[in-house]
């Protein structure tokens, strides 16, 4: 029997052919890539952050997965959309680069100082398909614990559910990386949003607002009170849509971050957004504007 065996010119030409389909067939090598519009934040002093891992616990799925592609890629030729690494990590990664990014000191992994706060979070959903149009859906639960006490200070869930059709090109690698990493941002963002104005509120450095302090009389297991006060008095406030009553206030609310608007006719109308810790009170001062007109 006769082997024939390749020569050096013919195995130049296969190993690039090689390479291309191994390429095509392989998890989706992805970068994050942060939003570029990072405001470095006004802190009285530096915060030491402690970001835990993020646990996955989305169910059924393998780490890695995101979704079913049943649209053409031009340099992916697989049924399934999986990435190099865990999605925990990556959304891990994102947060880290946020904290680093608008001042936040972030421990090392191995740190031992005593830290402000520690961020744990989980991903609820992440999932991207591939297909006529691309739909993504992305649901993270954040909680910010206080080293000191070991309680959970404040807890939100952010999300995003979005489609977008990739145009008459199609997609590629380096686009599903590029959507990946936008809708990521703008999940990330939105609880950094309330993660900055919590932890500045608290160190007094916001809006001129103290920090929260414990009210002095009993509060309903899990929530925290928001005093206002305005003046002139008796303007009307609203907490997010719902219209509480006239100023001065005092209401018991679950831990959060809140929009808050005040309204007297007359007078300019002001909005704020406030922290809210279990078993705190925060007050909010106002003093009201007269319209020029």
């Amino acid at each position: 029997m006769i082997h024939l065996l390749p020569n050096r010119h013919t195995l130049s030409l296969l190993l690039p052919c090689i390479f291309l389909l191994a390429s095509c067939a392989g998890p989706l090598e992805y970068s994050y890539m942060p939003p570029k519009d990072h405001v470095p934040l006004r802190l009285k002093r530096p915060v030491l952050v402690k970001l835990e891992p993020f646990r996955d616990s989305r169910d059924g799925v393998r780490p890695v997965y995101l979704g079913e592609i049943t649209a053409i890629v031009s340099d992916m030729n697989a049924t399934e959309l999986v990435l190099d690494r865990d999605v925990a990590g990556i959304v891990t990664e994102a947060f880290m680069r946020h904290l680093k990014g608008v001042g936040y000191t972030v421990q090392e992994e191995n740190g031992t100082a005593a830290v402000d706060f520690t961020v744990t979070g989980e991903v609820k959903k992440f999932r991207l398909d591939i297909g006529p149009r691309d739909e993504i859906e992305i649901i993270l639960t954040i909680n910010i614990v206080e080293d000191d006490t070991e309680n959970v200070l404040w807890t939100d869930t952010v999300s995003a559910n979005k489609e977008r059709y990739s145009g008459v090109m199609g997609n590629s690698r380096r686009t599903i990386s590029m959507y990946i990493s936008s809708v990521l941002g703008e999940v990330v963002n939105r609880a950094m949003e309330g993660f900055n104005i919590f932890v500045t509120q608290t160190e007094g450095t916001m809006d001129g607002h103290p920090p929260a302090k414990v009210t002095d009389r009993p509060l309903q297991d899990g929530k925290g009170a928001l005093s206002i006060k305005t003046d002139p008095p008796r303007s009307k406030i609203y907490i997010g849509e719902v219209y509480y009553g006239l100023s001065p206030l005092q209401v018991d609310i679950g831990p959060g971050i809140y929009g808050v608007r005040v309204e007297m006719k007359g007078y300019r109308e002001v909005e704020e957004r406030v922290s809210v810790r279990t078993d705190s009170l925060t007050e909010m001062e106002v003093e009201m504007e007269m319209n020029g007109e």
